[in-house]
């Protein structure tokens, strides 16, 4: 009988750490496109956005010198369900680097939008 009660014991605790690892995934998975500010910002030499989303989706990143010129584009097709990390590091569509200044950007995912500025100094 101590044996089993030992048994029974390290039986549900394996089962109580296996309940906490599935409560974990299922965590993980986002209910809502979701989009974080750009870090860091300032910047110098990349800035990265995080973006959440709950089906395989399109995402655009453009951004823009403060003249309102595009100096890169970054369009991702499909991006599955999850947790993904974009990131510009300064570059413009011809891989020049861009001078330091202010840059507007807009994240588009499916049909959700994000602008807003960065700085990068060099």
């Amino acid at each position: 009988i101590t044996y089993l009660k030992s048994w029974t014991a390290e039986r549900l605790a394996w089962m109580d750490s296996e309940l906490l690892l599935l409560d974990i995934k299922e965590n993980n998975i986002p209910s809502d496109i979701s989009i974080r500010k750009p870090y860091p910002n300032p910047f110098n030499p990349q800035t990265s956005f995080v973006v959440s989303v709950t089906n395989n989706s399109s995402i655009r990143l453009d951004i823009y010198n403060i003249l309102g010129k595009k100096v890169k584009s970054i369009n991702k097709n499909v991006f599955p369900l999850g947790k993904h990390t974009i990131t510009w590091n300064a570059t413009n569509d011809t891989g020049d680097q861009v001078e330091s200044g202010v840059y507007l950007y807009e994240l588009l995912i499916n049909n959700k939008l994000e602008t807003g500025k960065l700085l990068y100094i060099k």
